[in-house]
């Protein structure tokens, strides 16, 4: 018994297990593994194959690993769902082997915007004069996230060619459970109490739920 114990622990783990946490659906997230071998002999080193199914992977090939040293291997997931996935990773030579649990959650990022029914309306300038205004967009997911302002429909244009609408900052990243501020400016060029609009998505990659915005604002003489 003393013997098979002694075989079983030629090869060991520098962790206890591979948790990669929360990781965003469609994304890749790495972690490094040490294989240790603590015999005198060189291990050459086989794998069982990983469920496919689990998204988790080893992605540098498998190499023989001399006495009493160390191989680093990259084990990458790739959550393709909103599912905790859960496998094991094997190493085995013809007379030893070494197991190592890993697991990951897949979630979709998801972002609040603290605008009212998702309208905007800036107010009313004379030419020449701007309005600032702030939203706040909240990074409700416990990992970091980036985020863009994309343009999806315009009103009236500036005659001098400058945006009437300018978001400062218009892209950037968010951490986990953080809220950033969005400052919007409004510099209209002429009159115009209409058709000064503008229609954006609040960009994150496969977010649960997607936010629009709808900016006005209204400039006199």
């Amino acid at each position: 018994v003393k013997e098979d114990w002694q075989i079983i622990k030629r090869l060991v783990f520098d962790k206890r297990e591979v948790d990669f946490g929360e990781v965003s659906v469609k994304t890749r997230k790495i972690i490094n593994l040490g294989v240790i071998n603590r015999s005198s002999e060189t291990l050459n080193l086989k794998m069982k194959s990983l469920l496919v199914s689990n998204c988790f992977s080893v992605v540098n090939a498998l190499r023989p690993l001399a006495p009493m040293s160390t191989s680093n291997y990259i084990i990458e997931f790739f959550p393709i769902l909103d599912v905790h996935y859960k496998d094991e990773l094997t190493f085995y030579t013809e007379n030893t082997q070494g197991t190592i649990k890993i697991s990951g959650k897949g979630v979709s990022p998801e972002v609040e915007v603290n605008v009212e029914n998702g309208i905007l309306f800036m107010g009313n300038t004379v030419i020449g004069n701007t309005i600032e205004k702030i939203f706040t967009i909240k990074n409700l997911s416990k990992f970091r996230i980036n985020y863009d302002i994309l343009s999806l429909a315009k009103g009236k244009k500036n005659k001098n060619n400058l945006k009437p609408f300018t978001f400062i900052p218009d892209k950037g990243y968010i951490d986990g459970e953080k809220t950033i501020e969005v400052k919007v400016i409004f510099n209209g060029d002429h009159k115009e109490y209409i058709n000064y609009y503008e229609y954006v998505l609040i960009n994150v990659a496969n977010q649960k739920k997607p936010h629009y915005l709808f900016l006005s604002a209204c400039c006199w003489s």
